[in-house]
């Protein structure tokens, strides 16, 4: 899993520590087997036989107070989930990577503006 903040430009740029927005990782029926690495989270589960697997994950969304004393930028992120299956040798087997992502908002709302 990855992390992308959206920038002035309309371009999305991958965080440099997922952790800083992001908490409480969970993918069902996976072990966090990397953990987080800083950019990414890492989860590893047994694929067990099935053409199609479906892959729950969780993470709690930092904001307000605990955003603010970061320092960190309001804008859109993008959450990146990319799966993949792995041989014997922890290699890529040819064809099995899927990526798809969610976009959410950070935004806080000026209410002193809308109370004048």
């Amino acid at each position: 899993m990855k992390l992308y903040v959206k920038d002035n430009n309309g371009e999305y740029k991958q965080t440099d520590d997922i952790s800083k927005y992001l908490s409480s990782f969970t993918l069902e029926n996976a072990t966090s087997s990397s953990g987080l690495n800083g950019k990414e989270c890492v989860f590893t589960t047994a694929y067990n036989g099935e053409e199609q697997n479906t892959a729950v994950t969780k993470f709690t969304v930092k904001t307000g107070k605990a955003f603010e004393e970061q320092e960190l930028t309001y804008a859109n992120y993008r959450v990146e989930l990319t799966a993949v299956l792995l041989n014997n040798n922890n290699s890529v087997v040819n064809g099995t990577t899927a990526s798809d992502y969610v976009v959410y908002t950070n935004a806080k709302i000026e209410t002193g503006f809308i109370n004048s």
